[in-house]
């Protein structure tokens, strides 16, 4: 694509707008980016619809339509008790569109106490509103205005790319900055319980060969044991981090991902979203070995009359998590 012409790609921005100004903001700048025609309550302006026909109309000449939920559940309608974006996702279902459905992470995220609808009935309603998103799509969470604007753009990209749509991807930045990755690793670095479960995405080359994870390294991990294998790899891009940063490497995956892990010849590179992780894991110490019967605080072994001592140490764990392999950027 060239110039500044956005393809007509129509997308409906649906949210709640008080709580919700900062996280449309963020999400905005990303999807101008992506040169789609984004409709939203910004560009309304005076009408002489309703403010209700007017979402109804923009949702119909829309194609892909986009809820980012907070918690709060926004303006009702009198007549059906639906509040505005449940009526806006009510619609998109009955035209078909394309839906993208993002659940603020309700206990990791900084939300203040005056932008949380909280206990009575509409509390109740957005649950169930909520609930009923989870069953019908494969939603995802977001904790911040930053980490939900670099999800719309990364799985909007992905629809774009399968309708055939053209990006113009000269104008679209990358879906994490370098400066933004390293700021995400120094702070897991520094507070890695708080930094638990973040998600960045980086090119990786594969290195060496994969190894089995031991049960107590899956465990704290969230793997299935016997399902999972660990790689040792060299990060691409962004580059120079792992002599800072030696817990990328190796990277832990199973199922699809140790899939992944495994079929993937040494030095190609992959696009990659991964997970940092801490956790404690405990480790049965002990002086000693061969068969044992227990003898008082100690170990007893019958070969040699000696008795030994086991305990447990525990120990943390900084690590990354495979997510999936993601599309290379043209």
């Amino acid at each position: 694509m060239t110039g500044e012409t956005k393809q007509y790609v129509p997308v409906f921005l649906a949210s709640t707008f008080s709580d919700m100004q900062e996280y449309r903001k963020a999400v905005w700048d990303q999807l101008e980016k992506l040169q789609v025609a984004v409709q939203g309550m910004e560009l309304f302006g005076a009408r002489t619809a309703t403010p209700l026909e007017t979402c109804i109309s923009e949702v119909r000449n829309s194609e892909i339509f986009i809820a980012l939920i907070g918690m709060r559940r926004g303006s009702v309608v009198e007549d059906t008790g639906m509040s505005f974006v449940e009526t806006e996702y009510a619609v998109a279902t009955d035209e078909k569109l394309t839906i993208l459905i993002y659940l603020i992470d309700e206990e990791r995220a900084k939300i203040p106490p005056v932008m949380v609808d909280r206990g009575g009935e509409e509390a109740k309603q957005l649950d169930a509103f909520k609930e009923r998103l989870r069953k019908r799509h494969t939603c995802e969470s977001y904790t911040s205005p930053q980490e939900l604007a670099e999800k719309v753009q990364r799985d909007l990209l992905n629809v774009l790319e399968e309708r055939g749509s053209e990006v113009d991807t000269d104008k679209l930045a990358p879906t994490e900055e370098t400066s933004a990755v390293v700021d995400l690793l120094s702070s897991f670095n520094l507070m890695p319980a708080r930094y638990s479960r973040e998600e960045l995405e980086m090119v990786v080359a594969p290195q060496g060969k994969p190894s089995a994870v031991a049960r107590n390294m899956c465990e704290a991990l969230g793997l299935s044991f016997g399902q999972a294998v660990s790689r040792k790899i060299r990060v691409v891009e962004p580059p120079d981090l792992l002599s800072t940063y030696g817990f990328l490497s190796p990277v832990y995956g199973d199922y699809e991902n140790a899939d992944i892990l495994v079929n993937t010849p040494a030095k190609n590179h992959l696009r990659v979203l991964v997970q940092l992780k801490f956790a404690e894991i405990a480790d049965v110490m002990g002086s000693g070995g061969g068969a044992f019967n227990i003898l008082g605080d100690g170990i007893w072994d019958p070969v040699t009359g000696a008795t030994h001592y086991r305990w447990i140490e525990h120990r943390t764990v900084k690590a990354v998590v495979l997510k999936g392999e993601l599309p290379h950027r043209p």
